[in-house]
């Protein structure tokens, strides 16, 4: 399983972030602005998305960020539409993917036609909308991370908390005698405080911690309230010994 992310401007060629680390004020209010999609065994993914807003000096692209199990960077790259590119009055744009300067540069001839796409019509759609299949060829066979050895990325399972209170997201992962363990709402740590979550070890129970040393071996379920950045919560551990401090 590799974790394939999708991220581009919106219509108007907008971003959702700014400089300031803030949403983008200019940006749709409806535009997520960013997709993750963890693969099945098959390694296949699918994204309904809107189509990638113009802005200056770039044609119309999506960005992609393809994580591979058992690689310790991110590969990233960018697709293209095989068309015109017209402004939002019809109006010829001044970039085209000739002259667009990521994609001018990619490579060999293969390798650009390796990312411009020819999307058409969906079967039976009234509303406009297409499609495109995209093969991403790493050249690398996904493997396993070994564990303990590295920290955990999983996914955060919505579940119902305590009457009246909050929802709360599970996680459930193997734990070992004398490890401890941590939860970080960022899976890539980017931009992080370094300040564990607190949760609680049951459903309903009190939300009273942000570490858990296990005495046995087995699997642990973890019930947090705060919602993960990207749906997904890093989970680090403390090998026996190393387990004083507070996160």
């Amino acid at each position: 399983m590799s974790v394939v992310g999708l991220w581009h401007a919106d219509n108007g060629g907008n971003y959702v972030y700014s400089a300031n680390s803030t949403r983008n004020s200019a940006c749709d209010a409806n535009f997520a602005g960013f997709g993750q999609y963890l693969t099945g065994s098959t390694g296949e993914f699918r994204f309904r998305t809107v189509k990638a807003g113009l802005y200056n000096g770039r044609t119309r692209h999506y960005h992609w960020g393809v994580t591979i199990p058992g690689q310790k960077t991110r590969a990233t790259t960018q697709t293209f539409w095989n068309e015109t590119a017209y402004d939002l009055t019809g109006k010829v744009w001044s970039i085209q993917n000739a002259n667009d300067n990521v994609y001018s540069t990619a490579g060999t001839a293969a390798q650009k036609a390796s990312i411009l796409l020819d999307y058409a019509a969906v079967p039976g759609t009234t509303t406009g909308e297409v499609q495109a299949t995209w093969d991403f060829v790493s050249g690398l066979t996904p493997v396993d991370p070994t564990y303990p050895g590295a920290g955990l990325t999983l996914a955060g399972l919505p579940v119902e908390g305590p009457s009246g209170g909050n929802a709360r997201y599970k996680v459930s992962f193997p734990v070992y005698t004398g490890y401890s363990y941590e939860v970080y709402g960022n899976p890539t740590l980017a931009g992080l405080s370094w300040t564990a979550l607190p949760f609680s070890l049951t459903q309903t129970g009190t939300v009273d911690r942000n570490i858990y040393t296990a005495t046995a071996n087995g699997t642990l379920d973890l019930y947090i309230e705060e919602k993960a950045l990207k749906g997904f919560y890093y989970i680090a551990f403390r090998v026996p010994g190393a387990n004083t401090g507070t996160p």
